[in-house]
């Protein structure tokens, strides 16, 4: 059983965010929530997140361009945003033309296949509204469509990730810094891949090293 939920921003990898902006650069935060990014200079989402922030736009990640010039700003700040939408990947590519360099963090492959982490500590796996698995493998941000049968899919540990999300609250998110540019992949069932379960599996174990990995050159 998850006996500590971490969905709020982790002040160690705020802190990493923060330490990449230098003085006076112009940055952009997407969906911006609660607690909006503090070296921000600009917001764009939802009518109900960015409405009544200085300089905040209104802007459907799904479909809209963003209403900036290219490579408009120094770095780009996106926290818990592309699992929630049906297009991250224009979203992506609309990150890539606005901004010169940026931080991306989602949930993490673990999160995202382990029982009781969203509110209320249902019987499910992962969080309810969210549509995407997604994984950094050290070159890229990748993709998985969350099909409502991973419930079946894969004979998952449960203890196991239990385990490590109450340990460890950094693995509960996926954490992708870029510059200049980055590439992306939608692995698709029956084009990419046939077996779920080793699908599964590959994305929790990238998931498991993102966490190694940003422990290793972050969290010093």
């Amino acid at each position: 059983m998850i006996t500590n939920h971490y969905w709020a921003p982790h002040p160690e990898m705020i802190r990493y965010a923060e330490s990449l902006v230098k003085p006076n650069q112009k940055v952009l935060e997407l969906g911006p929530g609660e607690k909006p990014f503090s070296k921000s200079t600009h917001f764009c989402g939802w009518e109900h997140g960015a409405q009544g922030l200085e300089n905040g736009s209104i802007c459907d990640f799904n479909l809209d361009k963003l209403p900036y010039k290219d490579k408009e700003f120094d770095f780009v700040y996106c926290r818990h945003v592309l699992e929630d939408i049906w297009n991250p990947f224009h979203a992506m590519n609309e990150i890539k033309r606005v901004g010169k360099a940026g931080y991306i963090e989602t949930p993490s492959p673990v999160a995202e296949f382990c029982k009781h982490v969203d509110g209320g500590s249902p019987e499910y796996r992962g969080y309810h509204h969210h549509r995407w698995v997604i994984w950094n493998d050290g070159k890229k941000l990748n993709f998985l469509t969350k099909f409502s049968y991973i419930e079946k899919a894969g004979e998952f540990d449960d203890k196991f990730l239990f385990d490590i999300l109450n340990k460890y609250p950094h693995k509960w998110n996926t954490y992708f810094i870029w510059d200049d540019n980055f590439d992306y992949k939608h692995h698709q069932l029956g084009v990419d891949f046939k077996d779920m379960g080793s699908m599964i599996s590959k994305s929790i174990n990238f998931g498991l090293q993102n966490f190694v990995n940003t422990k290793s050159e972050v969290l010093l």
